[in-house]
């Protein structure tokens, strides 16, 4: 996405340039390269977010969120519409859960995602963490703050592919979205099984399926959310302020959020700033069921020693890093041989390195670069080290506009061999990041600062 040149800024003499096109040229001459190719201009809206990754075809997708102004609301950004959106190249395909769109997107909605082979995590803090599964039409399966199955009252035929469940009890909201799956229980052979939601009301259960034979009546059975996320009974729904995926050693992929916020059933608001859960274990191109602690003991919840709300996380070197504003603790994984003792011990790492903010870090093949509030560093497993010279901490950190310093993200161009941070200076427009420079961590130099759009 940015036009660097493969020789470091300083050796660039005053003809030679990089366009972005597909011709480049350096101190070694002219050649062709890839060039680049606008992506987001046919997007159906205003990009917030961009994500890319191999999905079930063996093509590159391109994910997007977008967020825009509610037509009957302009003015009031708490009505702003959120969706997102897929393409392999062709068309933009709507994958926004329930095919409507999420209330509340903004410029700077914190967003975080992690790729477990061709199924991709979000978690966008104002919604339950949502994934996309590895099949074709896929849309984004969001899990659900739901706890207890609700009792059946009849299923009823609605057409060919389509059945339709009526609670017994009545719901205050609709308890599901298209899309979201659901579990049917104690009926019989044909009904039993994972379905998928095409659309809910507070009464009903509309969901895909053709079970071959009438339901048994009686009012049995029961039906509940196949992926859940909250399993406190106290608790209405809750959100987190990141979720990353951690490959563990010991017991294989889990999730891990943290920084929660939680609405009670009284509707008053608690916030779990230094609060961190972790999934139970799943495989590759798959996706948890649940979050809840169970008799095997993987998923947890506890407490982590930060000073201030955990805002990211990552893995290094087999372990998982937690980071606040200030302070940076160590998940190790622990001999998972009994299911009494827990798979993670949990350890102050580093009091003086956090991150600025969510997104502010960039894994390479071995280290881990990141920002935080006093310098650019590198992190190697062991131990932080800034990499700001003088010179350019100093002019990073005074560039950088204060009001927007949550809008500094930073990415990896393995093509060049460099480490990206984009920022909003003074001049930027709404906070949106309007600079980036660059670290060439082959040559262990900086790329001259350069203005994006």
């Amino acid at each position: 996405m940015s036009f660097t040149p493969d020789v470091p800024s300083t050796v660039l003499g005053p003809n030679e340039y990089n366009s972005g096109l597909n011709v480049e040229t350096d101190v070694r001459g002219i050649r062709s390269q890839a060039g680049d190719e606008e992506i987001l201009a046919l997007v159906p809206g205003t990009p917030t977010y961009v994500s890319g990754g191999f999905r079930y075809d063996g093509k590159f997708w391109f994910i997007v969120a977008t967020a825009d102004p509610d037509p009957d609301h302009p003015d009031d950004p708490a009505y702003n519409q959120g969706r997102w959106w897929a393409s392999n190249g062709g068309a933009w395909q709507d994958i926004t859960p329930g095919g409507g769109y999420l209330l509340g997107y903004q410029q700077n909605t914190n967003i975080t995602e992690s790729w477990n082979g061709n199924v991709v995590f979000f978690n966008d803090t104002l919604n339950a963490p949502m994934f996309l599964p590895d099949e074709p039409g896929a849309i984004l399966a969001m899990y659900s703050n739901l706890i207890l199955p609700a009792a059946i009252d009849s299923i009823a035929y609605l057409d060919p592919a389509t059945q339709r469940i009526t609670l017994q009890t009545a719901y205050a909201t609709a308890p599901y979205v298209a899309g979201q799956k659901i579990l049917i229980s104690d009926v019989n052979n044909y009904y039993n099984g994972t379905f998928t939601v095409v659309a809910s009301t507070t009464t009903t259960i509309d969901y895909l399926a053709i079970p071959g034979a009438a339901y048994p009546g009686g009012a049995v059975g029961t039906v509940s959310p196949k992926y859940t996320w909250n399993y406190n009974p106290n608790w209405k729904s809750v959100t987190a302020n990141f979720m990353r995926l951690y490959s563990t050693p010991n017991v294989g992929n889990i999730l891990v959020a943290g920084n929660l916020r939680v609405v009670n059933l009284d509707d008053s608001v608690t916030t779990y700033p230094t609060t961190v859960q972790w999934s139970q274990a799943f495989g590759l191109n798959a996706a948890p069921l649940t979050w809840q602690p169970t008799i095997t003991n993987v998923a947890n919840q506890l407490e982590v020693p930060l000073r201030g709300p955990a805002l990211d996380a990552f893995p290094s070197n087999g372990q998982f890093f937690l980071c606040s504003y200030w302070d940076t603790v160590c998940f190790s994984p622990i001999n998972y041989s009994t299911t009494s003792a827990p798979i993670l011990g949990v350890r102050l790492f580093n009091q003086g390195r956090g991150l600025l903010s969510s997104n502010c870090w960039a894994n390479t093949d071995k280290q881990v670069y990141g920002v935080d509030a006093r310098d650019i560093w590198v992190f190697d497993g062991n131990d932080f080290s800034g990499i700001g010279n003088q010179r350019v901490k100093n002019w990073f950190y005074d560039q950088l506009d204060p009001a927007y310093y949550d809008r500094v993200f930073m990415e990896v161009n393995s093509q060049k061999n460099q480490i990206e941070i984009y920022y909003p200076t003074t001049t930027a427009i709404g906070g949106v990041p309007n600079r980036m420079i660059s670290y060439r961590y082959d040559l262990d130099c900086w790329n001259a600062p350069r203005e994006v759009t």
